[in-house]
């Protein structure tokens, strides 16, 4: 079970994607799958492509909508990162890097 303080990034080995704007198509070429995210799981796959891990993407959450419950949107967040790890579609980021 991943934890918002790991350090993630998204899958590069053996996964392409297309970022269609309001959703991101994922090709798992390993597993020969095909992975659609809506436009709020794309919107954190965006993040976690720049942020290096889960806690700062919350923070980014957070701040564009403050509207939101925070324990809501942590909640969905541990969720969605939780549901994209057991599907291969992330990985450990190495230290020191942000991409």
């Amino acid at each position: 079970m991943r934890d918002l303080n790991d350090r993630l990034a998204p899958n590069r080995r053996g996964i392409s994607f297309e970022d269609l704007g309001d959703e991101i198509v994922i090709y798992d070429e390993t597993q020969d799958e095909i992975h659609v995210l809506n436009d709020t799981a794309a919107l954190i796959w965006r993040k976690l492509e720049n942020a290096p891990t889960g806690e700062e993407v919350l923070e980014m959450l957070l701040a564009e909508y403050p509207d939101e419950d925070p324990a809501t949107l942590k909640q969905d967040l541990t969720d969605l990162i939780e549901d994209l790890d057991a599907k291969g579609l992330l990985e450990d980021r190495p230290e020191g890097s942000h991409k």
